[in-house]
């Protein structure tokens, strides 16, 4: 079991439905690497201006 800090709304959704953690935590993942994709892009942009 992954041990993130999680809030109370989440922690009652999970407890609801086991399939809420691997939802939260896979577009979790996704959005992260959205973000690290946009940060590389954007170096990349700088760099060879």
């Amino acid at each position: 079991m992954v041990s993130f800090d999680i809030d109370k709304d989440h922690k009652k959704v999970i407890d609801e439905d086991p399939w809420m953690i691997f939802n939260y935590y896979l577009f979790m993942d996704v959005r992260l690497l959205c973000v690290l994709k946009w940060i590389k892009d954007l170096f990349r942009s700088i760099f060879l201006a």
